[in-house]
């Protein structure tokens, strides 16, 4: 009777984390060095997915499946962590800075590097190089956001896909959540609100 109970409880528990990590809250590991130095390789992040309201500057977890033009098989063990709610951003999944949403104009680059956000100099207080080496000149699209990483010369990002079509926008319905905060290793532990 007892260990029936603690199977049923053990079910109830798997069952309301479940609902959790798909509706609301989810844990990432972050695979590479595209979002340095605002998230290292191995950090993992709290991504809250019930706010959908995105905003510049708001860092997005994307699916990158079709997307970004690649599709890669999860092994057995990341199968398995992915249904435990743990999964690696660098395979079907990428982490990103909105940096345009719906309606803004955005061009590279000013005689300065920065990027020129509706007709302004946009401040990247978190970059350490230029904004961008690749000149551009894009109106975001309503329902869609323009994404960039912030180790601009490590990141496939927006500006990979300006040549295909939809012209490097993102659409909304690919942000999966907002990185809420870095949760792991201890030392690093912060809010990114």
């Amino acid at each position: 009777m007892r260990s029936f109970s603690f199977a049923k409880l053990l079910v109830i528990g798997f069952v309301i984390a479940t609902i959790v990590r798909i509706w609301f809250v989810q844990i990432y590991e972050v695979g590479g060095d595209s979002m340095s130095p605002t998230l290292l390789n191995s950090e993992r992040v709290l991504v809250q997915k019930i706010d959908t309201a995105l905003r510049r500057g708001d860092l997005v977890v994307i699916d990158a499946n079709q997307t970004f033009e690649f599709q890669l098989e999860s092994s057995p063990g990341e199968k398995f962590l992915r249904i435990l709610g743990f999964e690696t951003l660098d395979k079907q999944l990428v982490v990103k800075r909105v940096i345009a949403v719906g309606g803004d104009t955005l061009q590279c680059c000013d005689e300065s590097g920065r990027l020129i956000l509706n007709g302004k100099p946009l401040i990247e207080g978190y970059l350490a190089e230029r904004a961008s080496a690749d000149e551009f000149n894009v109106q975001v699209t309503d329902g869609h956001v323009w994404v960039m990483g912030d180790n601009r010369d490590n990141s496939r990002d927006s500006r990979d896909l300006l040549g295909q079509p939809g012209g490097g926008m993102i659409p909304d319905t690919k942000i999966i959540g907002k990185v809420h905060s870095v949760i792991w290793p201890p030392a690093r532990i912060r809010s990114l609100n």
